[in-house]
């Protein structure tokens, strides 16, 4: 009788069974790219800038990215863009925190009659171009929001008139009682008062 060489026993895997080594493999490979991921991640946040920014320093220029082109001066267009461009150069008599109404270049406000707010200014405060911030700034800002049609003239339709009492204190007089004047006034940024408008 021929001896045949013994034929190697072959086990047939079942699907869905996995080889061992391959699993392994697997849970290492997902354990490196998660700690190489981590520690990238950790890295990025600690990194010192090279030089440290200090502002009221003068400088050159200034490079802002915007998806668009926006118009620079409060009076420009409701477009967002501006908008919001223009907000964070100039300001208005208050702002909203915590959705209260709160003073920006107002520190306080009062009704002396029914139909008159009175703004005292805060003191101290330069324009971009070195100006005093005075009560003359407010009354030629809202005059030319009224006779200009600015974008958010429409929150000052009740005013008649803005008074200036002294270089810190204006008066409004408003058309009738406006108990939200206050609140509306806030959407008009102000500009210094230009003699060759």
């Amino acid at each position: 009788m021929d001896q045949q060489p013994a034929q190697p026993v072959v086990t047939p895997q079942t699907p869905g069974s996995k080889n061992p080594l391959v699993i392994i493999l697997v849970i290492m490979l997902v354990i490196i790219v998660g700690a190489g991921a981590f520690l990238f991640l950790r890295s990025q946040g600690k990194e010192e800038p090279k030089q440290k920014v200090v502002t009221g320093l003068a400088r050159d220029s200034i490079t802002i990215a915007l998806p668009m082109a926006v118009k620079v001066f409060p009076d420009s267009d409701p477009e967002f863009f501006s908008n919001y461009f223009n907000n964070n150069i100039f300001d208005g008599l208050g702002r909203i925190v915590g959705g209260q109404v709160k003073g920006a270049l107002t520190t306080s406000w009062s009704n002396p009659d029914k139909n008159t707010w009175r703004f005292k200014l805060r003191k101290g405060v330069k324009f971009h171009n070195g100006d005093d911030f005075t009560a003359a700034d407010v009354k030629f800002s809202i005059n030319q929001a009224l006779e200009n049609d600015w974008p958010n003239a429409f929150n000052l339709g009740t005013i008649e008139s803005v008074t200036v009492v002294d270089d810190f204190t204006v008066d409004i007089e408003t058309t009738s009682p406006d108990p939200i004047l206050r609140r509306r006034a806030i959407n008009l940024l102000l500009v210094p008062a230009l003699t060759n408008w």
